[in-house]
């Protein structure tokens, strides 16, 4: 019998979801305005802001990218956003972050954004279980004496 808790439960972890796609979209859209940003200054002889770490910039990049990203495309990306750094490194960091499930390797090799960490995975809906297995001797344990208690003094 489904309790009236168990549809909210489940109601709830459906709009969780819903968000977290929402939010998956939304963040690859600023990735890929970052980048318009960065290639219309570039265009304009402005200064490109590089407030962003090198990873930052890595992921933001592949953020942004419809599909896998290539190394190759990887380096390009950050050349033209104002980055320079050897292919080796960036290569190590693009294997960090796949270690780190940030990002997924493709199939045919490329890079491609792991997204938002699913929240609605990390709520279980069937029964509670304790995880906690203790296997207790006779008389191995006992729980701390109290303390006597006190009278409570009342203001009159």
């Amino acid at each position: 019998m489904e309790t009236a808790y168990q549809r909210a439960l489940e109601g709830a972890s459906k709009e969780l979801e819903s968000l977290d796609e929402m939010v998956y979209d939304l963040e690859c859209q600023r990735a890929k305005l970052r980048q318009a940003i960065a290639i219309l200054q570039t265009l304009l002889g402005q200064p490109i802001s590089q407030n962003q770490t090198l990873t930052d910039a890595i992921i933001d990049f592949v953020r942004a990218k419809d599909g896998y990203a290539a190394t190759t495309d990887v380096m390009d990306g950050l050349i033209s956003r104002g980055y320079s750094a050897p292919t080796r490194s960036v290569a190590t960091i693009l294997s960090k972050l796949v270690r780190e499930r940030q990002l997924r390797k493709g199939p045919k090799g490329g890079y491609k954004w792991a997204g938002i960490p699913n929240s609605a995975e990390e709520i279980s809906l069937g029964p509670a279980r304790s995880k906690l297995h203790l296997t207790a001797k006779p008389g191995a344990y006992s729980p701390p004496s109290r303390p006597p208690s006190r009278p409570v003094k009342t203001k009159s």
